[in-house]
This record gives C-alpha cells, structure tokens and sequence, in this order.
C-alpha cells in the first residue's frame, strides 16, 4: 500500500511505498523527494544550511537540473536564488602554479 506525500523541493504530490517510508537504518531519496533530480537539489541546500558553504553549494547547484525554478516551493526557490548570485571563486591548482615553477627555474638555469 502506497501514502500521497509532497516533494520537498517543488510540492508535487507522489506516492512512497510503506518500504522506504518505514525503513529506520538510511532515509531512501524518495522519502523527501519526487525525483532523483530534486535529491540532488536537496542535497546541495542542506549541505549549505549545516556548512554555510555559499561557493560549494553553488557549484554543486550547477551540475542540478533547475528546471520549473519557478515552481518550487516559496523558501527553496528563495534559498537557491540567494546561493546562485554569489560570485564563485576560481582558484588556481597548485600543481599548475608548481609547473610555471619549474619551468622559470628550468628557464633560469639554462640562462645562467
């Protein structure tokens, strides 16, 4: 027998099974959410409510499908719009600074 519950992220109404609404050990996707995709979105927001991590929870909001924004559900919609205006930091690997290293001591050497 299946219960009528609403997706977290967009309020979609959805069955779940009494298996994963039951189970005690792990919280099974579909217990939150309608999609696998809306999981991800999940995800990303509740990473960012506990590590107050704006940038990682930025990139990791790029790589979900944001489709229907609009319809998401009022405080969702406005916690993803305020993690997408901030500016994302682009760093510079170490291994890249490390070989432009390399190659002026190389370049030094052979000038010498």
């Amino acid at each position: 027998m299946a219960t009528t519950v609403k997706c977290t992220i967009c309020n979609n109404k959805y069955e779940i099974c009494n298996t994963c609404k039951s189970q005690k050990i792990f919280k099974p996707w579909r217990t939150v959410t309608d999609t696998i995709e809306h999981y991800k979105i999940y995800l990303a927001i509740h990473s960012y409510t506990v590590s107050k991590n704006k940038e990682l929870a930025k990139e990791e909001l790029q790589k979900c499908n944001l489709t229907g924004l609009e319809s998401f559900n009022p405080e969702i919609k406005s916690v993803i719009k305020e993690i997408m205006e901030t500016s994302v930091k682009v760093k510079i690997s170490s291994r890249k600074r490390k070989e432009y290293t390399e190659v002026e001591n190389e370049e030094n050497r052979i000038s010498e």
